[in-house]
């Protein structure tokens, strides 16, 4: 597999990763109904070191839609969010050789969702 196809694989799956849904858990304020979310990172943000199956990335954007104070659309503020993200992790490759699986994926992104309103 060649280092370009590698790159693709892990960005897709990085953009796809349930860890994303797993990062809203950290949101400031707490209380919210998740809408939507997507994840773009494209894999020439992407840094990996085959040898050491450890990679890394930045510019991805995390965009979700979340209900704030309440998941109810008649007592919540709806609001749409996008965030600049990072991360690493490692990987691993299946024992076919023809994919790559990621084994950890840490993720950096700042997610105090009033932070704009006080910069």
């Amino acid at each position: 597999m060649t280092p370009n196809i590698i790159r693709r694989k892990l960005a897709e799956k990085i953009n796809n990763s349930p860890a994303w849904l797993d990062k809203l858990d950290d949101t400031e304020p707490g209380h919210y109904g998740l809408q939507d979310w997507s994840v773009e990172l494209s894999e020439d943000d992407l840094t990996v070191n085959i040898g050491k199956r450890t990679f890394y990335f930045e510019h991805a954007q995390f965009c979700f839609d979340v209900m704030l104070m309440s998941s109810n659309p008649e007592d919540g503020s709806f609001c749409s969010f996008s965030r600049d993200a990072k991360g690493s992790g490692t990987f691993d490759f299946s024992h076919d050789g023809m994919d790559v699986l990621i084994e950890d994926l840490n993720i950096y992104v700042n997610l105090d969702l009033f932070s704009e309103a006080l910069d």
